[in-house]
């Protein structure tokens, strides 16, 4: 076989949160749809796609730290492209005043190896970029391409991408730009179609996942109560393209508590969830909402990221403690047995002892299953680290880390203890050293000890098992297989 008969290979290196691993899986399809086969080998590329992440200095860092092996393997293969898509990219545009379809000096200045830098939304455009032909419509909103999915039992939903509520620590809203919100129709038949080709575990994505709305939107208020005005936003969509689910027109106004009830509607043994949610999207609606749903699991992941007022205040959060733990309260009354994690940052700019202990007092109180607990660091280009001192030294940031964590240690023991002598329907996701690694439907890891009539574990992976809960521990499960 000729050298010009060999397929060329992609490779796609993920950097960041789960929508960018889920925007890595739409790049995946649309260079398969340009004739590139995938491989698990850097060394074997024509194609490297760097799909960036901006949320941390550090994962800027090794994209840029990627440099010298990028540069071995253009010597061994001249005709290597590089392509950088994601966060960084979208950054870099608008430092370099939308400057788009080149390299923007600041970029090419720290990786000369780059070839080409494009913006995920800009997706369609890509094989027009590398000259390759494409089967495909190349006017297509990114979010519209059908993925190639990493798992054949397990997949990421995004619904809208982008944020508009610029908390004053976090670089998202430049880094993804303003709110976009999928068509409920769209988000319908993908989730629809993952069901019937045997998918299992469906979670919906979005940086404020429940502000998503179909022509309708809830904006807090920040002189009113949490929960704001309606603001009616005039529809684009073509009333010809209606559809009907159930009786429910996907082309009206619907809001996030909407669409989870018309996608519950679809039949099979599969669990729905959804990440991250924000309080200010957290209506009664939506509270009374998910007990309803057949399909969702008992799971929240909640972000408070201070317990103090101050703090919140500083961060632009747009609630008070107030309102955030009446929202928790009202979920747990709804569902009792529902699982809630957060995020918390820890000395942020001006936070006193007196802030700080405000924070640990809301942990003891609403007793967190799970907390991510990050000491603050000033990003480039967010409102703190241009308007804000960092004054809280690094032993203290270090020292009320642990403190937090010593809490989140006891009350997610706590919790996990009220499973011992339950039996929990698991989600079977992998197999190592002769134990089922499982979650519950509340998220929770299991270790799942095999039966002796269990010849094969590994057929196990993607499949619904009960499992008696035997042992818990702060982080993890323990349990039997029930046959």
């Amino acid at each position: 076989m000729s050298t010009t008969q060999i397929q060329k290979k992609y490779y796609i290196k993920t950097f960041g949160c789960q929508m960018n691993h889920s925007d890595s899986e739409r790049l995946a399809s649309v260079c398969e749809l340009m004739r590139y086969k995938p491989t698990d080998k850097l060394s074997e590329s024509d194609l490297l796609v760097i799909n960036s992440c901006s949320v941390r200095q550090r994962a800027e860092d090794r994209v840029i730290g990627m440099g010298k092996k990028v540069n071995e393997l253009k010597k061994q293969n001249p005709n290597l492209k590089v392509v950088l898509t994601g966060c960084m990219a979208k950054r870099s545009w608008d430092e370099d005043n939308n400057a788009k379809l080149k390299v923007s000096k600041n970029l090419k200045r720290q990786m000369p190896w780059l070839d080409i830098v494009m913006e995920i939304n800009d997706l369609p455009e890509l094989p027009k970029l590398l000259n390759k032909n494409y089967e495909g419509d190349l006017q297509a909103e990114y979010l519209s391409f059908q993925p190639k999915y990493n798992s054949s039992f397990q997949a990421y939903v995004p619904i809208s991408t982008g944020c508009d509520m610029h908390c004053t620590f976090c670089i998202v809203p430049y880094s993804r730009g303003k709110e976009r919100d999928r068509k409920a129709e769209d988000v319908y038949k993908e989730v629809k179609n993952l069901i019937a080709k045997g998918f299992k575990d469906i979670t919906l994505l979005g940086q404020t996942v429940n502000s998503w709305h179909n022509g309708v939107k809830l904006y807090q208020n920040s002189e009113n109560s949490l929960y704001g005005n309606v603001v009616k936003i005039k529809g684009t969509k073509n009333k010809s393209d209606s559809v009907r689910v159930k009786n429910v027109n996907l082309e009206k106004e619907l809001d996030f508590a909407d669409l989870l009830l018309i996608l519950d509607k679809i039949e099979g043994d599969w669990w729905l969830n959804f990440i991250s949610s924000h309080p200010n999207f957290f209506t009664d609606k939506l509270i009374n909402t998910l007990p309803k749903l057949t399909h969702l699991r008992p799971a929240l992941h909640f972000a408070v990221q201070s317990g103090s007022n101050k703090i919140l205040d500083k961060m632009n959060r747009k609630y008070s403690i107030e309102e955030y733990a009446l929202i928790v309260k009202k979920l747990r009354k709804e569902m009792p047995n529902i699982a809630i994690t957060t995020d918390i940052i820890v000395g942020f700019p001006d936070e006193s002892e007196e802030d700080f202990i405000a924070t640990l007092n809301l942990m003891k109180e609403i007793e967190y299953d799970m907390a991510y607990l990050n000491e603050y660091s000033p990003r480039k280009g967010t409102p703190s680290a241009k308007f804000m001192i960092d004054n809280v030294d690094v032993h203290t940031k270090s020292e009320r880390k642990e403190r937090l964590n010593e809490v989140l240690k006891k009350s997610a023991k706590k919790q996990n203890s009220k499973l011992i002598g339950e039996t929990e329907k698991c989600l079977v996701y992998g197999y190592r050293n002769g134990c089922i690694q499982a979650k519950t439907g509340s998220m929770k890891d299991v270790k799942v000890k095999l039966s002796k009539n269990i010849k094969d574990p590994k057929k196990l992976i993607g499949q619904f098992i009960q499992v008696e809960i035997k042992k818990a521990g702060s982080w993890s499960l323990e349990g039997n297989l029930i046959n």
